[in-house]
């Protein structure tokens, strides 16, 4: 789950929070803003949807790849 905590003590949760970072991110990912005029109940199902789906849908394993040697070297403790 997504939460946004700003500095004046506002705090965003789900799809509120994803609207609120593409709003401070700017450029192209502003074009997510109007997505705030769909009803939060069922933006939240679809933030829900994707955040079950977010493998799936990037093509990425859902396990993290292990370093080989070389890279081991270069990680700092």
């Amino acid at each position: 789950m997504v939460i946004l905590r700003e500095a004046d003590e506002k705090a965003f949760f789900r799809s509120d929070a994803a609207i609120e970072l593409a709003r401070a991110l700017g450029g192209w990912w502003k074009l997510l803003i109007p997505i705030s005029l769909i009803p939060r109940f069922i933006r939240d199902l679809g933030y829900k949807w994707i955040a079950d789906h977010r493998y799936w849908i990037s093509k990425k394993a859902d396990f993290c790849m292990l370093p080989d040697p070389e890279m081991e070297k270069r990680i700092l403790e």
